[in-house]
């Protein structure tokens, strides 16, 4: 009974205990008077005088308790409680008021306990187990919570707000068929309540029940056929029901009636890979992603259809996105870490290809193992998962434990990830012959094959077996012509064949793919110049010194190339860069000496002996060197140094056909054709071009007027001769004349010799034609078919002597 004047009341019942200070009556009204005007003290000192005179009576306790609980004393109440249940234990309003004050002060393990109490004493009252349904929400057990929801709702199936907050927490377990059966009297032909068919329909798909989400998603329709949400959900049950084209056709709907949301275009985008229209999708995902994708659950979705795509990339920014507005999902963070361990996977094969500013630090290989674990500390398990961690391991080093891990999930779950992780993971160790075991064809896992292709040719590339290495690459080239490791190999492996025509093809799709990499620009750069197309290699050496402005040897082929292509400024300025940058390079001092020789003007030409100087300093045996030397002083007229500096030569490689016909060049400036001719036949024998050495040794009979020496020289036979050895003279049959310049021959004190007119050294206005094939005879008269064996002087029969 509510009290209308509770400050007569106090007067009142005050007079009246005056009177008889025992009325528990009169205590019992004054408390709930002061209850009324909220002064707690007063009310809880009144109610204390009532529980004082009558101990025994749970009834009084009881109203004391509401009274209390009103006021919001919940710690004054709780003894009351605890001994009014002590009074009538089998009162189980009694129990449910204490849960109720326990909860109030935080103590949700006694309310919990109090309100089991409650339901195990009236199992039949439905606020009963609603209230421990919260009490059980309250300690973080849904399932728990949605058990009591559901006796309730059983128990009152009117009480609407007990369905819906069921049908919300089966939602929440991911309970599809549970909330479907809650929600079924809500979802009668007759409903209209568009937003819960939607929701349903969600159900249903995730129930694996395509015909009862088709015929929600009608009754949706049927209420507003206007949305697009509603279309882009008809749309994923078609997909569902097994019929893509269904699918594709009322997202599409979706998108004309929405073209300004974005997560239609990735369920599209998604829809077209599935039917391998990827290049479709890829431009679907574009336009996603130039609306503006933030939900969630598109930018994984897109993440992972990136992923698929091989577009690592692109995804990883998308899933890290994600992960920031759900750091729990473990899904995202697995997502991240394919991403990762993919990446550090291609930036180590492309570390291996000469892109090394692609290798990823240890650093970031590390934090990719610690996405991994992240994303199986959240739950995250499966195959996929050990793989993942199976990658990261090997490609920080730890082969053995990689190998055990793959190896271990591989038995209890075969799948093509799996595999093909062992096989890389084994090829990084060196164990060629597991490694091939799991790189086999499998036929399984599709999207995998480039990648399987891939590092199955380069297995085979590392055996020398290139054949097998080309025909799998060309194969992973066309199954994924965005994969440039698939091009780079491929040109490798038609490098070996011989094949240069492809590797040029190859290597161009590389670089279309990747352009930054100087490495393969230089590589085809000399492919191109191997087959005689020196403008585009010239081109292809200027990108390489472009991008690898201090790589010295780069813009010394590029030298190499430009004296090619004949322009001389170009080469020696090359060259005088890559000098500037390596200062300490005989060879290369040695080239641009050549190169100041054969220049027209006279004061770059006298350049050269400056460079070869510089270069016998850093190498006094340099062969080159020496005989550049001896071209310049034989050029000045300096026969004797000349001879000297190729006589160094000769010390160091004795061998050398050049060296050989150097000597030749020497003694017959001197006069010494005995001596010529001995070094030339001995150059000739060495040599894998005689012609060009016979042709001198011919004009050198021809001058000391050596007639029938002179035909045998110049005759066409000779040149297979020479190559099969069997010269006359020559080798150990040839016996050894004297020192070039020794006593057999003498000159009178101060006199110079002139160099004759075909045995100077061959260099810039030298008599003689620059090295190369040359037609046995050409241009020198008598020389034929019939010209007779050298060694023997005799006199044509068949005419006079010339």
């Amino acid at each position: 009974m509510k009290i209308k004047d509770p400050e007569g009341a106090i007067t009142a019942l005050d007079r009246a205990l005056a009177l008889d200070p025992d009325d528990v009556e009169s205590y019992r009204l004054l408390g709930e008077a002061y209850t009324a005007l909220g002064r707690v003290g007063e009310a809880v000192q009144a109610f204390q005088e009532v529980l004082g005179r009558c101990p025994d009576e749970p009834d009084l306790h009881v109203t004391v308790s509401a009274a209390l609980l009103e006021l919001g004393a919940h710690a004054e109440a709780v003894p009351i409680l605890e001994r009014a249940r002590a009074l009538a234990p089998e009162e189980a309003a009694i129990c449910s008021m204490l849960s109720q004050a326990r909860r109030a002060l935080g103590d949700i393990g006694g309310a919990l306990e109090a309100a089991r109490a409650a339901v195990s004493l009236a199992p039949e009252s439905a606020a009963y187990h609603v209230a421990l349904g919260e009490l059980w929400l309250a300690s973080h057990d849904e399932a728990a919570a949605a058990d009591a929801w559901a006796i309730a709702l059983s128990l009152n199936p009117e009480d609407e707000s007990i369905r819906w907050r069921l049908v919300e927490l089966c939602e929440a377990l991911n309970r599809p068929t549970a909330a479907l059966d809650v929600a079924a009297p809500l979802l009668a032909d007759e409903c209209r309540d568009k937003a819960l068919l939607q929701r349903a329909t969600r159900w249903a798909l995730d129930a694996n029940d395509p015909d009862q989400a088709g015929y929600l998603v009608a009754l949706a329709l049927s209420c507003d056929a206007t949305d697009p949400a509603l279309h882009a959900l008809a749309g994923d049950v078609s997909l569902a029901s097994g019929e893509p084209l269904r699918a594709l056709a009322a997202l599409r709907y979706a998108v004309e009636l929405n073209p300004r949301e974005p997560a239609y275009r990735v369920r599209i985008a998604e829809v077209l890979y599935d039917q391998n229209r990827s290049t479709e999708a890829a431009e679907e995902a574009e336009q996603a992603l130039a609306l503006g994708v933030d939900a969630p659950d598109d930018l994984l979705a897109l993440g992972k259809l990136y992923n698929r795509m091989h577009r690592w990339s692109a995804a990883l920014p998308l899933l890290m996105k994600a992960v920031e507005q759900r750091r729990n999902d473990p899904a995202a963070w697995l997502e991240i870490g394919q991403s990762r361990v993919a990446l550090a996977e291609r930036a180590t094969q492309l570390a291996e290809a000469g892109v090394a500013s692609e290798q990823l630090p240890q650093r970031d290989l590390r934090a990719t193992l610690r996405v991994v674990e992240q994303a199986i500390a959240l739950g995250a398990a499966g195959p996929t998962v050990t793989s993942l961690r199976g990658q990261a391991l090997s490609l920080l080093g730890d082969h053995e434990q990689a190998i055990t891990l793959l190896e271990e999930t591989y038995r209890a779950a075969p799948n093509g990830v799996t595999r093909l992780a062992l096989g890389a993971a084994h090829l990084r160790a060196g164990s060629a012959n597991a490694a091939e075991r799991f790189l086999a064809p499998a036929g399984d896992q599709p999207h995998l094959e480039p990648d399987r292709l891939v590092a199955l040719g380069k297995l085979y590339l590392e055996r020398g077996d290139a054949r097998a290495a080309y025909n799998a690459l060309k194969q992973a080239a066309r199954l994924a012509p965005g994969n440039p490791i698939a091009h780079y190999q491929l040109a490798q492996a038609a490098v070996a064949l011989e094949r240069r025509g492809a590797a040029v093809k190859a290597l161009t799709q590389a670089i279309a793919l990747i352009s930054r990499v100087a490495a393969w620009h230089h590589q085809l750069g000399e492919l191109l110049q191997a087959i005689d197309h020196t403008g585009e290699a010239v081109a292809q050496f200027e990108q390489a010194a472009a991008l690898e402005d201090e790589n010295a040897a780069y813009r010394v082929s590029l030298g190499r190339a430009l004296r090619a292509a004949g322009d001389l400024d170009g080469a020696i300025a090359r060259f005088e860069e890559a000098l500037h940058l390596a200062p300490d390079r005989a060879d290369w001092w040695t080239e641009l000496g050549r190169l100041y020789e054969t220049h027209d003007e006279a004061h770059i030409a006298g350049r050269a002996m400056q460079c070869y100087r510089r270069a016998l300093k850093i190498d006094e045996a340099h062969v080159p060197t020496l005989l550049g030397l001896a071209r310049v002083s034989q050029a000045a007229g300096h026969i004797n140094d000349a001879r000297d500096y190729v006589q160094r030569a000769a010390e160091v490689d004795p061998e050398n056909p050049e060296v050989q016909s150097s000597l030749a060049d020497c003694a017959a400036a001197l006069g010494d054709t005995e001596q010529a001719a001995w070094h030339y036949e001995r150059a000739a024998t060495l040599s894998a071009e005689p012609a060009p050495i016979l042709l001198k040794l011919g004009r050198l009979y021809l001058d000391a007027r050596q007639w029938p020496k002179a035909a045998d020289a110049l005759q066409p036979q000779r040149r297979d001769r020479t190559r099969r050895g069997h010269l006359h003279g020559a080798g150990a049959r040839l016996r050894a004349p004297g020192p070039v310049g020794g006593r057999r021959r003498s000159r009178a004190p101060g006199r110079r010799c002139r160099p004759r007119s075909g045995g100077a050294l061959a260099g810039p206005g030298a008599a003689v034609p620059a090295p190369g094939p040359q037609p046995p005879g050409a241009g020198v008269p008598g020389a034929g078919a019939d010209a007779r064996p050298h060694g023997r002087d005799h006199t044509p029969r068949d005419g006079p002597r010339p």
